[in-house]
Parts: structure tokens; sequence; C-alpha cells
């Protein structure tokens, strides 16, 4: 009964609640449907299964599990540790790391990045708790390493994710081009300006703009950008 609460608590109203009595039901479902998360009750198995676990992981759905399991084979289990609860369990626990879990999942469904190793699941979780926070985002990492992704994943779970995502490689630009399409000018400004050109930080209001190769601006350009960002 209390399984049963917090799968409807972890679901709550935009999932649908499945309960299966055979694990290979599970199996089967999530082959043929798409299943968010499965949450797999093995607290009395005698022996880990760990061939059932796999074929759900590599599934067509992908599902995240969080497995309840005995307190002997908890640090046995070859899952990642926050996808493993062990006895004795609290029904709050379960509920909070099955939406978790979920919110990683919507994270990954909505971002596409992919992989399940460590750090990227770390990346997914984090980009979870930041989107929906008012802050300013400093995303690094090595040249194609997906820096865009993760700064439009952020974008999709904020509230700002009905607006638009401005992306701006700097380093692109010569300077003079840059400071056009960073702050936009009027119609006559210059030779040439025949028609009023709105910058990248107008375009993006309410929405997220994500500024690419910082490190390549002039030093003159990064005055004024700091000045934008400080006011």
């Amino acid at each position: 009964a209390d399984l049963y609460s917090a799968g409807l608590a972890i679901a709550g109203s935009d999932y649908r609640l499945v309960i299966h009595e055979d694990p290979s039901e599970t199996v089967v479902a999530a082959q043929r449907a798409d299943v968010s998360l499965v949450v797999l009750d093995l607290r009395h198995y005698t022996d880990y299964p760990e061939s059932l676990v796999t074929r759900l992981r590599v599934s067509r759905s992908e599902p995240e599990l969080l497995v309840l399991l005995p307190p002997e084979v908890g640090a046995a289990s070859s899952l990642p540790a926050e996808c493993r609860l062990s006895a004795p369990l609290t029904t709050e626990h379960v509920i909070e790391q099955g939406r978790r879990l979920l919110r990683l999942q919507e994270v990954r469904r909505l971002s596409g990045i992919m992989g399940n190793s460590a750090p990227i699941r770390d990346v997914l979780h984090t980009i979870a708790q930041v989107g929906p926070l008012d802050v300013p985002v400093l995303v690094h990492g090595e040249s194609g390493t997906g820096k865009e992704l993760v700064a439009q994943a952020v974008h999709g779970q904020s509230s700002r994710s009905k607006a638009a995502f401005i992306s701006l490689n700097v380093g692109s630009l010569a300077e003079s081009l840059l400071e056009s399409e960073l702050f936009g000018h009027e119609r006559g400004a210059f030779t040439g300006a025949v028609v009023r050109h709105a910058g990248v930080f107008e375009r993006a209001n309410h929405g997220t703009l994500f500024l690419d190769e910082l490190g390549e601006m002039t030093p003159r350009m990064q005055v004024k950008l700091l000045r934008v960002l400080e006011t």
C-alpha cells in the first residue's frame, strides 16, 4: 500500500501509473510504450536479477530505474547509487528519489543529450536544478563538448522556455560587426545603416541569450559586455 501511494505521488498529474505483479510484464511494456520511470521492488528477492535490470535499461524507451533492494544486495548493484534504495525505506524517500529521476529523464528527452555515465547524469541533474531558477549560468568546457546543447536544455527547463533562445558565437565576428550584433543600431547611425537593427540582448528579451567563445572577444568589447551584464 505504501509503494502504491508513493507511485501515485511520483506520477502526479503528468504521468500515468501502471502496476505489474510480474517484472517481465514491465519489460514488455518498456519495449512497446514510452515508459519514463520504473520502480522495481526487489526487497523480497534472494538473488539480484541482473539480467532483468539490464533488459529494462536497454529497452526501447530507456526508462530511469529506481530499484528497491534488501540491505545485503544494495552495495552489489551495478546501478548508479541514485537509482537504488536499500531497506529500511520511507515512503517520502521513495517519492523524493522517484521525482528526481523523472526530472532527469525529462531533461534528457527534451535536450537530446546522450549518455548515461556518471558525469553526464551530473550535468543533467544540474540542468534540472538551475533551469527553473532566475540566475545567470556559466557553461564551460572544451570546444565541441556540447555547451550550446546544455544552454538550450537550461532554457527548456526555465520559465522563459516559451520565449526566444538566441545563440551567438562572439568569436566568429569582427569587432565592428559584433558590436552591432550585440547592441543593435538605429537607422542612420552610420553609413550603410538603412534600417533599424535589434541586437541580441533586445531579441532575447524574456528569453535566454547564449554567448559562445567569450574569451575570443577583444578587451574593448569585453568591457562593454561587462557593463551590460553589471547593469
